[in-house]
């Protein structure tokens, strides 16, 4: 899928703000080479001294070709989503994006 082994990371994650689409406790496959928001997607990242994995939704490039404002999206809708606008996003630290989930929930 052309993720280098060597730049990926697997981690637990923990919470339900991602579920259905990743619940408590799966694992996700994070692709590190990965390090800006160019379009929709589901990435870890660091915001206020805290890790989070969250879809992404970049808005449309202003003219001078830069992305002015993120979304931060919950897949669970109890969640609020959170805007970055501007000087907001220098705070947000991208660590890679999200290349798979696995749910190891065993019965």
């Amino acid at each position: 899928q052309g993720v280098n082994s060597d730049l990926c990371v697997i981690v637990t994650v923990r919470g339900d703000s991602m579920a259905p689409v990743i619940p408590d406790g799966a694992l996700v496959m994070i692709d590190c080479f990965i390090k800006t928001v160019e379009k929709t997607g589901i990435f870890a990242f660091s915001l206020g001294g805290d890790v989070f994995v969250k879809r992404i939704i970049p808005a449309a490039r202003a003219k001078d070709g830069k992305i002015p404002a993120l979304t931060l999206i919950s897949d669970n809708p109890a969640f609020v989503p959170v805007a970055l606008i501007g000087p907001q996003m220098k705070a947000l630290r991208i660590t890679g994006k999200v290349r798979a989930v696995l749910n190891l929930s065993i019965e």
